[in-house]
């Protein structure tokens, strides 16, 4: 299976501590699945932060153009199968690669798990979403699926149209509402795979 890991960042250490982006990177570099390429985008200059990405660079007006940008490329050029979102304010477990490529394998088009929230260097709660109903969850606009730790299938990236930048900052749950219309399968893994961060530049 070839595997694409999309890293996107803007002036990081103007909005968060540069050892939590560099805590980011290594958590990708332990990852047991090793198989991958890293598309690295910095959308606000030319800093790459993940020594020997494919880079690109080149102002973009927000996240979500940055984030269509990388995926496009990765599933209508690269000719990925999968890939993996990270967000450079968050970590992971080793083990999140291989689990979620697993579940891909087994036919799923939208991979997502559990977190960890932490504020302060500290755990404050750990979010059960596989327990819950998606179906229910977005039916009432509540968003269950863990963005920096989600896994896309090329089929569910081809089919959904991809993030709507006028729909920040809902532009996630917007797209999961709509894709789950389109039959595409998604699954919650019961695993904790992301250690999200709070702060004050959370979107």
């Amino acid at each position: 299976m070839k595997a694409a890991v999309i890293i996107y960042h803007k002036n990081v250490g103007s909005y968060i501590p540069r050892e939590w982006a560099m805590q980011c990177i290594e958590s990708i570099r332990v990852q047991t699945y090793k198989d991958f390429d890293v598309l690295e985008m910095n959308y606000g200059g030319d800093e790459s932060l993940y020594e020997g990405s494919n880079f690109f660079y080149g102002e973009q007006p927000n996240h979500a153009y940055a984030q269509n940008l990388l995926l496009n490329y990765a599933f209508l050029l690269g000719g990925y199968d999968c890939a993996f979102n990270v967000n450079i304010d968050d970590y992971y477990v080793p083990t999140r690669f291989e689990k979620q490529i697993a579940a891909i394998e087994q036919g799923y088009d939208l991979v997502s798990c559990n977190m960890i929230h932490m504020r302060d260097g500290r755990q404050t709660f750990t979010s059960r979403f596989h327990e819950k109903s998606l179906r229910v969850e977005l039916s009432r606009d509540h968003n269950i699926i863990v963005h920096p730790g989600v896994c896309y299938s090329r089929k569910f990236w081809l089919e959904c149209g991809g993030y709507n930048p006028d729909e920040i900052p809902c532009e996630d749950m917007k797209l999961w509402q709509r894709s789950l219309q389109k039959g595409l399968k998604f699954v919650i893994l019961p695993d904790v795979l992301v250690y999200y961060r709070i702060h004050d530049n959370n979107v």
